[in-house]
């Protein structure tokens, strides 16, 4: 059963310790593979986004290992949620905005988010308990808005759109959203992950910043 599935891969991961295996490594590995085959083409871009953020987050050593494991590991035949299981195991939650933040960068990576790439992301945020406000937050990091209203240029537009705002928001909105994000996009949350997540978190602290100081401003 599902249940009797889960139990025994996080006996697994309890027996074998949190971080003594790439159990990790691989099912973030695999993940970064459904998003890659999920609009049916292997994108040379994808696949060099996801090989370059390996080698810089775990070194050209422990990439190689990963990436070989990889092709033998009992995850590899692992379900989306019975990946999520795995990574809930070996992370602390706030760990995930940076996980989540690098699965949209992937998916980006080669010019659009596909809505299948986006919906693996989606469940995978619902298989870990993700805020899903907050994940529609970092994917707006990752798209370029072309978008007016009636009220805004689409700078603001843009703006507004990387603190979870609409046009229909008001300054007191922007300074209450802007508090809520710099708290939880904070660097200081990732201490544990590799400099890769905690560059990636720093690169959305800043936007938040940058956003709210315009919207301030012009707002």
């Amino acid at each position: 059963s599902l249940v009797g599935s889960e139990m025994c891969i996080r006996d697994r991961n309890s027996t074998e310790g949190k971080r003594n295996n790439l159990d990790f490594e691989i099912s973030l590995l695999r993940i970064c593979t459904m998003i890659i085959k999920a609009d049916g083409v292997i994108d040379e871009v994808e696949t060099r986004t996801t090989k370059d953020y390996f080698i810089k987050s775990f070194g050209d050593k422990k990439a190689t290992r990963i990436f070989k494991e990889a092709k033998v590991s009992r995850l590899k035949n692992y379900s989306l949620r019975e990946l999520s299981i795995v990574i809930s195991n070996q992370n602390s939650k706030t760990t995930y905005y940076s996980i989540f933040m690098f699965l949209y960068k992937l998916s980006a990576s080669d010019g659009e988010i596909h809505s299948s790439e986006d919906g693996i992301i989606r469940n995978l945020a619902t298989e870990l308990g993700f805020n899903q406000s907050t994940l529609k937050i970092i994917r707006a990091q990752f798209i370029k808005s072309n978008t007016r209203s009636k009220i805004f240029d689409h700078i603001t537009i843009g703006h507004l759109s990387t603190l979870g705002l609409d046009d229909k928001a008001t300054v007191a909105d922007v300074k209450s959203a802007y508090r809520k994000l710099s708290k939880e996009f904070h660097p200081d949350m990732i201490i544990d992950m590799s400099d890769v997540f905690k560059d990636l978190a720093k690169e959305k602290y800043l936007d938040i910043q940058n956003s709210y100081n315009y919207l301030m401003k012009y707002l």
